[in-house]
């Protein structure tokens, strides 16, 4: 009976011992598991994380070449109102030559008109 009772203890305690190296085994495959997908979220988070600097990188430089065409913009702005002004300045100009020349024209018109009326009035035929 002692025989017995110690071959059942050995048993229990074989199959205690099975168990839980089994389970043991099922947590080192579930923790290896556990690993490998905390690698791959890592992996993960390192691939956004570097696109994300990349479209930071992308998106600075597009911010510089807005900067740079807006100060190009600016600069052809004041060119232009400059050009504007000189064009204004260059047609008051002709303006003021086109009053001198069309008063000149009037005057000497008037002068003319006057001249030819003075020699009607002067030569008065039979007289």
């Amino acid at each position: 009976m002692l025989i017995s009772s110690i071959f059942f203890r050995r048993e229990a305690h074989k199959a205690t011992f099975y168990k839980q190296r089994e389970d043991l085994q099922e947590w080192e495959k579930k923790l290896r598991q556990g690993e490998e997908s905390l690698c791959e979220l890592r992996r993960t988070l390192n691939q956004r994380e570097e696109k994300a600097s990349e479209d930071e990188r992308v998106l600075k430089k597009k911010e510089r070449d807005l900067e740079e065409a807006e100060k190009k913009i600016d600069i052809s702005f004041a060119k232009l109102k400059e050009r504007e002004v000189d064009v204004n300045n260059q047609l008051l100009g002709l303006v003021t030559k086109e009053k001198v020349i069309l008063n000149s024209f009037l005057s000497k018109l008037i002068a003319n008109e006057f001249l030819h009326n003075l020699s009607i009035l002067l030569f008065v035929p039979g007289s």
